[in-house]
């Protein structure tokens, strides 16, 4: 989302552009700003078209960084959340030795360490959720597989990552029955109607949630041009500017 300067070499008087805001918030939609709110957005009718893009391109930067900063409130509002609601089911003293053998351990400074880190970060974080929101202890998991497959049905979530959340699980599953000194059997992974059940619910979920992508623009390509072989860049050139469809362009 954000502003986009359209420009109109046709119109005789100026200025020779107008300013439009694209939102991607559940589809694709455009509408033109009025002028009355040019010059509080910092534009006004004396402006090049080029001196509008910059200052969009600024505008466009401060609300990524404003949607940036929320995400991040967002999340550690959540966190905090989850462990003051984790404390019935995942003492933290439990948690955090967990922590130091199972996600922290083997991991180097080095930048793929700290993504392997990240990765592990997450997808115990969507196994503690699902560990309380079932709110049923680890030894009587077995018991309990509908609940556990309904659970990742309402999440809408993917085979590959339901199978990592139930690894993370299982693991906390098998430290803290040990800690106890109670039974356990492991969350068997999805099987036979299950399975399917929870295929169709995420592919659903990705037709609905799928939005139109933005529309590349010579600006747009020429950004990233140095970050393309100049075969895929000569490819996009020809697509653009003499708008043909990938077939025509192989022909």
């Amino acid at each position: 989302m954000g502003y986009y300067i359209r420009k109109l070499n046709k119109k005789k008087s100026l200025p020779h552009w107008k300013i439009q805001f694209v939102s991607y918030k559940n589809h694709r939609r455009t509408w033109d700003i009025p002028k009355e709110r040019w010059r509080a957005l910092g534009f006004h009718p004396g402006m090049t078209a080029f001196e509008c893009e910059v200052r969009a391109r600024q505008l466009n930067s401060k609300i990524h960084l404003q949607q940036q900063e929320e995400r991040l409130h967002r999340r550690f509002k959540e966190t905090l959340e989850l462990r003051m609601r984790s404390e019935a089911f995942m003492p933290k003293e439990f948690v955090e030795e967990f922590e130091m053998r199972f996600i922290h351990s083997r991991i180097d400074d080095s930048p793929l360490g700290r993504r392997r880190l990240k990765r592990r970060r997450v997808i115990w974080t969507a196994a503690q959720k699902m560990i309380i929101k079932l709110n049923v202890e680890p030894s009587e998991w077995f018991y309990h597989l509908g609940e556990i497959y309904d659970y990742f049905e309402a999440q809408e979530l993917s085979i590959s990552y339901i199978h990592n959340v139930l690894k993370f699980a299982n693991l906390w599953g098998f430290f803290i029955s040990k800690k106890l000194a109670k039974p356990f059997l492991p969350i068997e992974a999805p099987r036979g109607y299950d399975r399917q059940r929870l295929l169709e619910a995420f592919y659903q979920s990705k037709r609905q949630k799928r939005l139109p992508s933005r529309g590349l623009t010579p600006q747009k390509l020429k950004e990233v041009h140095s970050t393309l072989n100049p075969e895929n860049y000569n490819y996009l050139l020809l697509t653009l500017w003499f708008g043909l469809r990938p077939q025509e362009v192989d022909n």
